[in-house]
């Protein structure tokens, strides 16, 4: 999955769904259409990684201003 790090989320999804549209024109060999299935296993991944992070930091974002107002209050 290292050769996706660099990219970011947008850009990933992007190439996933250039993938998934490749993939469905089913003009690609066997071989081919495995390389390519491969490549989406591992964006699909990195995606799911990038949403996770950034549901972590909306969480602990969430949990300060909770944290602020209740102190606050």
């Amino acid at each position: 999955m290292e050769m996706h790090e660099n990219l970011s989320f947008e850009e990933a999804m992007r190439r996933l769904d250039a993938i998934v549209k490749r993939l469905s024109q089913a003009e690609c060999g066997l071989d081919e259409s495995l390389k390519l299935f491969q490549e989406a296993n591992q964006l699909s991944q990195f995606c799911r990684k990038k949403l996770d992070e950034s549901d972590g930091k909306i969480k602990e974002i969430l949990g300060q201003a909770d944290a602020e107002r209740d102190f606050e209050g």
